[in-house]
C-alpha cells in the first residue's frame, strides 16, 4: 500500500486581522498537504482535525485542550485552513470541544499562553490510507499565540480610561468600581477567568474576606507611586481600603487637602493714614488695625473671607476607569 507522506507550511495568524471573520478568540491555522511523491492533495473533502493543547512536551503528556473539527476541506492548491479556537466553527464546519477532568480553563481566551503550551494538530484525509491518523504538527507555541492572548499586549490588571457608556465596555474589561470577587471565580458579564487579573492586582485595592477588590476609581484621579522619588511628602499618611494597601504603595488613597500657606495683608496706600476698624469689606475681615507713623496702614490679625467651591479641583472632563481582566 502506497504511504502518505505529509508536508507542510504552518502559519498562525490572529483571526481579528482578517477582515471576514469576526472572532477575536482563535487564529488561524493554515498547513499544505502533500503525498509522498509531492502531489498535492487537491479539493479533498470530510477532512476531521484534531487540535490539542497540553503543557509539558512530552508527546504522552495530560491533554488540557482538545477539539475536534469535521467537515473539512483542501482547496485547488492543497491548503487546508481552520480557526484554533473559534467553536463556532465556520464553511460547513463542526467543532467538538473536549475538556480533560482537570483543565482549568473553559474558555479558549482564558488560557495564558505565556506558560508556554504545546500544540499537536493531526488530520484523516479520506480515501487516503484507509482513513489514517497523520500527525502534521507537534509544536510549542511561539510569540503570536502569546499577543492573541495578551490583547495586543495589554496584561491583566492595565488600567485604562474609556470614554463609552458602562454598557459598551468592550470584553476582557470591568469597570473599576470596587466590586468584590473570589479569585477562582469568573466574571459575571463575560464568564471569563478572573485568576490573572487576581495574579496582578491581589489584595492591593481591598478585602472582603476572601474576596478580593477591584480598584474604586469613581470619582477619582490618578497618581503614580512615589517610590523613593520624595514627590509625595504626605505618603507616609495614605490609607487603604478595608483590607488593601497603605503608604508608598500601589492600591492606597489620599484625601483631598490644600498645601500649607499663608496669605500676606499689605495695607501700603501712598502718604495717608488709614485707621482701621474691626468689619469686614470686600471679602476682608478686618480684626485690629492701626495707622503708623509713615503715613502707611497695616492690619494686625486679620483673615480673608469664605470663598470657592466644595473641593479643590482642576478642569476635568468624566471618564470610567477600567481594568483589563
Amino acid at each position: 500500500m502506497k504511504k502518505t507522506f505529509f508536508s507542510i507550511v504552518l502559519s498562525l495568524f490572529f483571526t481579528h486581522v482578517w477582515a471576514q471573520n469576526p472572532t477575536p478568540n482563535g487564529f488561524n491555522y493554515q498547513a499544505v498537504i502533500r503525498d509522498q511523491q509531492g502531489i498535492l492533495l487537491i479539493n479533498k473533502i470530510d477532512v476531521v482535525a484534531t487540535i490539542s493543547l497540553r503543557k509539558d512536551p512530552a508527546p504522552g503528556a495530560n491533554v488540557f485542550w482538545q477539539e475536534n473539527q469535521t467537515g473539512l476541506s483542501t482547496n485547488g492548491y492543497g491548503q487546508l485552513a481552520f480557526v484554533i479556537g473559534e467553536l463556532a466553527g465556520g464553511g460547513g464546519t463542526t467543532v467538538n470541544l473536549i475538556l480533560a477532568a482537570n483543565s482549568p480553563f473553559t474558555k479558549f481566551e482564558e488560557i495564558n499562553f505565556t506558560a508556554g503550551y504545546w500544540v499537536k494538530v493531526e488530520v484523516i484525509v479520506p480515501g487516503i490510507n484507509n482513513g489514517a491518523v497523520f500527525t502534521i504538527s507537534d509544536a510549542k507555541f511561539q510569540t503570536v499565540p502569546y499577543s492573541r492572548w495578551a490583547a495586543n499586549g495589554v496584561p491583566p490588571g492595565t488600567i485604562m480610561a474609556f470614554g463609552g457608556e458602562e454598557n459598551k465596555i468592550p470584553k476582557g474589561w470591568r469597570l473599576c468600581d470596587g466590586s468584590a470577587f473570589e479569585p477562582t471565580e469568573k466574571d459575571p458579564v463575560s464568564g471569563m477567568s478572573l485568576a490573572d487579573l487576581y495574579a496582578a492586582i491581589s489584595f492591593s485595592w481591598g478585602k472582603v474576606g476572601t474576596k478580593f477588590n477591584l480598584p474604586d476609581l469613581r470619582g477619582q484621579f490618578l497618581r503614580g507611586v512615589s517610590k523613593n522619588s520624595g514627590a509625595d511628602p504626605d505618603v507616609a499618611t495614605r490609607t487603604p481600603k478595608p483590607g488593601g494597601n497603605a503608604g508608598n504603595n500601589v492600591g492606597s488613597y489620599q484625601d483631598y487637602t490644600i498645601q500649607k500657606h499663608s496669605h500676606k495683608t499689605d495695607g501700603t496706600e501712598g502718604s495717608n493714614s488709614h485707621p482701621v476698624k474691626a468689619g469686614q469689606d470686600a471679602g476682608i475681615d478686618w480684626f485690629s488695625g492701626n495707622a503708623n507713623s509713615n503715613d502707611a496702614w497695616y492690619m494686625n490679625g486679620s483673615r480673608t473671607g469664605d470663598t470657592g467651591g466644595s473641593e479643590t479641583r482642576p478642569k476635568n472632563a468624566y471618564i470610567h476607569y477600567i481594568i483589563k481582566l
